[in-house]
């Protein structure tokens, strides 16, 4: 089986969140040709109101294979007005992958992200996008995120990837080579966050981008009951209510029942696009139609109920 892994896009506006993505799904061949915000093609942003202003507004889902890793993306707006998007796609995310506008370095909104992904205790890396337009150094755009935390590291350099942890060291200098096991608990363990360094627009970075992410896959628990977290509520243009929930454990097929309710399909979208799948199984990000009762929030199956409902119907 595949190692998954959701993975948040999280950025302050204009920072190229959206353009990562692309790159990201243009690099894992998923798409044929690259969009462009500014010519309103990209998977992700397909609402009037996002081509119209050119920024996210809605969380959505995509998704991609790298090496046999399945990375499941949920792209977060970055505008301030609709952070509480942002704020919902923390309870269902396995690593943060905030970007960072090379143009500008840490930027306001920034900030609030990074106390957010810390207080919800998220794993963080860092993509520094726009690095073929900047009139700053790498070295200049690593020490401006030390204001958020002196454990970000360059992983363009080894010795600095060496620095993650003092295991991650020990081993580093006893064979010259990086102990990828150590360096999967470091980064999960919020031990360090690794800064990579490129330009989406110009596929520059976006593989290590990639390679890292999908070093980061793990396997979830299938062999237990099924249980799923709800994270949005939204509504398909034909009226829909579409349910859309991370799978945290076991498995469950189409038309099962659920408190009295069945599922009618299980989708997994991409962008406004999506296919139908006969099951869903932990670690997927999916979308199940025919439930009324569910809530943001909410745990279905064996998975716990949260203190209370997130307020969130959006139209898909």
């Amino acid at each position: 089986m595949s190692k998954r892994l959701t993975v948040g896009v999280l950025a302050h506006v204009d920072a190229g969140k959206t353009t990562a993505i692309e790159a990201m799904l243009y690099e894992a061949k998923e798409i044929r040709t690259l969009g462009r915000v500014d010519f309103q093609s990209t998977v992700m942003d397909y609402s009037q109101e996002e081509k119209a202003h050119g920024i996210t507004v809605y969380a959505k889902e995509t998704h991609l294979t790298w090496q046999d890793q399945e990375l499941y993306l949920i792209d977060t707006p970055g505008h301030v007005d609709f952070s509480s998007e942002m704020e919902r796609a923390l309870s269902v995310i396995d690593v943060a992958l905030v970007i960072i506008n090379g143009q500008k370095g840490v930027e306001a909104h920034t900030k609030t992200i990074w106390n957010h992904l810390r207080r919800a205790h998220v794993p963080t890396v860092f993509f520094i996008n726009k690095m073929d337009s900047t009139p700053y150094t790498q070295a200049q755009l690593l020490q401006g995120l030390t204001q958020l935390s002196s454990r970000c590291l360059d992983f363009s350099n080894e010795e600095d990837i060496a620095l993650a942890s003092s295991a991650m060291m020990e081993a580093y200098l006893e064979t010259g080579k990086i102990d990828h096991t150590l360096l999967f608990e470091a980064i999960h363990e919020e031990q360090c966050f690794p800064v990579l360094f490129g330009s989406a627009l110009k596929l520059i970075g976006m593989q290590e981008v990639l390679q890292l992410l999908s070093q980061l896959a793990f396997e979830y628990p299938i062999d237990l009951d099924f249980g799923a977290k709800v994270y949005k509520i939204s509504y398909a243009q034909d009226g829909t209510r579409l349910t859309h929930v991370k799978v945290t454990s076991g498995s469950v097929q189409a038309r099962h029942e659920l408190n009295g309710e069945k599922i009618n399909q299980i989708r997994l979208y991409s962008g406004k696009q999506f296919q139908q799948l006969t099951s869903a199984s932990a670690g997927q990000v999916v979308v199940f139609t025919g439930l009324e009762q569910p809530q943001a929030g909410d745990g279905l199956g064996q998975e716990p109920q949260e203190a209370q409902h997130m307020q969130a119907d959006m139209e898909y």
